[in-house]
């Protein structure tokens, strides 16, 4: 972090994501990974009690199960995330830091924050949404588009957060 933070630039804010909200967001691939590994487990029942089915399907429906264990496994992959990353406003910028196989950095300043949407829980919680990346891909002819959020995840008192980013880039500006 102090790699990253200039000389001149003050740290006003820093959190890590809710873990119990990081967790709530990898729970609707459970209810998928629950019907994918029911479809799956039973095909391979009928699999292997076939005496005539091929290596090549027995090696093949042990990857459909796999792959259903891991997205049941998803929300402690989201919690694991949310324990890697760390949210940072300085004076001058937002910062997210990711850490995984490398260290991601994610640096928001004044012009690229002319936007903020603000997502408010029960709680007093929640999400600051700074971009927004839109992909394109194409399956069977369909153009179909997916979007990935990029912001401040689950954290505490989202309001003042929010205020006090938009405080420091007015005075940024000045």
């Amino acid at each position: 972090l102090d790699d990253e933070i200039l000389q001149d630039e003050r740290v006003l804010w820093s959190c890590q994501p809710s873990l119990k909200r990081a967790f709530r967001r990898g729970l609707p691939l459970v209810f998928f990974a629950v019907v994918w590994l029911g479809i799956s487990s039973t095909i391979a029942v009928a699999i292997f009690r076939d005496a005539n089915a091929s290596w090549f399907a027995k090696i093949f429906i042990r990857f459909f199960i796999l792959i259903g264990l891991v997205m049941l496994s998803s929300p402690l992959w989201m919690v694991q995330l949310a324990k890697n990353t760390v949210y940072i406003v300085t004076d001058r910028r937002v910062i997210i830091l990711t850490k995984g196989t490398a260290i991601h950095i994610q640096s928001f300043g004044p012009d690229r924050l002319a936007q903020i949407d603000k997502r408010v829980f029960r709680d007093g919680s929640g999400d600051l949404i700074f971009d927004r990346q839109v992909s394109t891909h194409y399956s069977k002819g369909r153009q179909r588009e997916s979007v990935k959020e990029i912001g401040f995840f689950g954290i505490p008192h989202v309001a003042q957060v929010h205020t006090l980013i938009r405080d420091s880039l007015q005075a940024s500006k000045t």
